[in-house]
């Protein structure tokens, strides 16, 4: 079993303070994109470290596989809503941002239903390179709808488009890893 709080886990849950210090200053865009660069800069930390003390572990066993992905998820939100709060975006650009974000309140409850308690304990949490790439693009939609707003509707296109990948992705090898057979 993992330690919960080791320097991997650590990292994750530094994105919660992040989040927090959002709302110090949520109409500062440089306040704000300083934050999501100490955010980026924390989820590459917290993965470099992850691979070498939970590499390992498989499933809710390897808790910074599931607690990376909760702790990207709840800064973004944070810095989504001070960015709607602060800009006002257009719906369309927000909702493309957060649209991985919502299949999956949708995906996990469900996997949770369909594979059962000790295949989904079971399930390999751990981030791929497309969600990643969603994360990723969620920060340039909100960077540039504090810097660049005519860009922001032609980047939140692309950021739906890795977002329904990466969900597209995390769905095929949940599904391969349901039909395989279950080890005794």
């Amino acid at each position: 079993m993992t330690r919960f709080l080791d320097g991997a886990n650590a990292m994750s849950l530094s994105r919660l303070l992040l989040a927090a210090l959002v709302w110090v200053r949520p109409a500062d865009g440089l306040f704000l994109a300083s934050l999501m660069a100490l955010a980026a800069v924390s989820d590459v930390l917290d993965g470099f470290l992850g691979r070498r003390l939970h590499g390992s572990h498989r499933g809710t066993a390897d808790v910074g596989a599931w607690l990376d992905p909760l702790c990207d998820k709840v800064f973004t939100a944070s810095a989504a809503a001070a960015v709607v709060l602060t800009c006002d975006p257009p719906r369309l650009v927000m909702a493309l941002l957060l649209l991985r974000e919502l299949l999956l309140l949708v995906l996990v409850p469900a996997l949770r239903l369909a594979a059962g308690r000790d295949r989904f304990h079971g399930h390999d949490f751990r981030a791929r390179a497309s969600g990643k790439a969603a994360t990723v693009a969620q920060f340039t939609v909100l960077l540039a709808i504090l810097f660049a707003p005519a860009w922001s509707l032609a980047l939140a296109w692309l950021c739906g488009l890795l977002g329904l990948v990466a969900v597209a992705e995390r769905v095929v090898l949940t599904v391969r890893e349901l039909r395989a057979p279950v080890a005794p």
